[in-house]
């Protein structure tokens, strides 16, 4: 209620952090599997992963900062508009190839 704005950016640090532990650790602890099972081989499947855990990691951390600049709002509509404009192009090329196998 009284706290200013450094104490209050380091409880969501330490929130968003927290949150990124307990679900990254699930996908990375599955993601070798799925690699090998994609047909990757054992030594690369483990680049993959490492590959993979770095990419969760610098999305995080560049999450943080745009949340920061832009706002919640704001990305939040974006990400609604995106994910809008993909559903839409799925069920375009649905449509296409159910029309183009009846002709």
């Amino acid at each position: 209620m009284f706290m200013t704005k450094s104490i209050c950016e380091l409880y969501m640090y330490i929130a968003v952090l927290t949150l990124f532990v307990f679900y990254h650790i699930q996908v990375i602890y599955y993601s070798t599997n799925i690699f090998i099972s994609a047909k990757l081989s054992n030594s690369n499947a483990q680049y993959a992963t490492i590959g993979l855990g770095g990419i969760l990691i610098g999305m995080t951390f560049g999450s943080l900062v745009l949340i920061e600049r832009l706002g919640r709002r704001t990305l939040h509509l974006h990400g609604l508009l995106g994910m809008f404009v993909c559903m839409a192009l799925l069920t375009a090329s649905y449509l296409l190839e159910v029309c183009i196998s009846l002709v």
